[in-house]
């Protein structure tokens, strides 16, 4: 058994995929958790790439999570992360066939310990050892406030949860 209280969480095969919104402007209110100015419209997101898969989780530019609809929503109990997430639906298409998904953003939650706040990794790295649980209060999917940090961060309970559904593409760190 680890020590380990929080996961960042990562997807084992990246793909290039064609979107048909502004990603930029998306990936800015994701970054601020300004959700607030997202619609709710599914994004409808292409993949050209001959070797696609479909998953059960993809992460793109390591800010957007899409999680598979059948997958992550009808096997976990929402009490466990839907007040930590903005919803937003996606539609992922590739040669022909469509699958439904959810990109669930994590809110920006205020929890590392600002007396270590020099340790902080820029790096793309897990800085998950500066994160204090009593500060994280009900949230079990989260990003950190504060810091330049994009990684998603996964409660041990949560990650025990998702990894008792053994999703595809699903990695930690």
């Amino acid at each position: 058994m680890t020590d380990k209280e929080f996961y960042a969480l990562k997807a084992g095969k990246s793909y290039d995929f064609v979107v048909d919104e502004n990603l930029e402007e998306i990936f800015r209110h994701c970054r601020n958790s300004e959700f607030q100015f997202l619609n709710r419209e599914p994004l409808k997101i292409i993949s050209e790439d001959k070797q696609f898969e479909f998953c059960d989780f993809y992460m793109i530019e390591n800010v957007m999570p899409i999680f598979s609809e059948d997958y992550f929503f009808c096997r976990l109990n929402p009490d466990d992360y839907a007040d930590s997430l903005f919803i937003k639906p996606v539609i992922i298409s590739s040669s022909g066939e469509s699958h439904n998904y959810v990109m669930g953003l994590p809110r920006r939650i205020n929890c590392i310990d600002p007396y270590r706040l020099e340790s902080v990794r820029t790096d793309g790295k897990s800085n998950d050892k500066l994160i204090i649980s009593k500060y994280t209060g009900r949230f079990n999917i989260f990003k950190v406030y504060g810091i330049s940090d994009d990684n998603i961060y996964v409660s041990q309970r949560l990650k025990n949860l998702i990894d008792n559904i053994a999703p595809y593409n699903v990695e930690w760190e």
